[in-house]
């Protein structure tokens, strides 16, 4: 279980995501649903992308902080013209393959 995994009580997931502890138990044991914006709070609070809430343990997550480090580097590559965009593309390609290799 995420939650778990992160290291947190449900009372201690109810009040970082302001709701009750009634509220995350039932969630948790799929007797009630919840809207969006909770799951995508919850899945803020356990570190772990929103598509990882409805997982059901696949080998492949993709942490909040990984996913923020891409939206970061998106960001900054939308500054910069084409030709720089891709310059800068190419050159962590390369990072990449060499962080890779060795």
């Amino acid at each position: 279980m995420l939650r778990g995994q992160a290291g947190l009580t449900q009372q201690q997931l109810a009040e970082a995501i302001d709701r009750s502890l009634e509220t995350v138990s039932s969630i948790e044991r799929g007797v009630s649903s919840t809207r969006i914006e909770t799951a995508a709070r919850i899945a803020e609070v356990l570190g772990v992308g929103l598509q990882d809430m409805f997982d059901d343990g696949a080998a492949t997550r993709q942490p909040v902080a990984r996913q923020q480090l891409l939206n970061s580097l998106a960001e900054g590559l939308s500054g910069l013209d084409h030709a720089k965009a891709t310059e800068v593309v190419e050159i962590a390609a390369r990072i990449v393959k060499l962080a890779r290799s060795g």
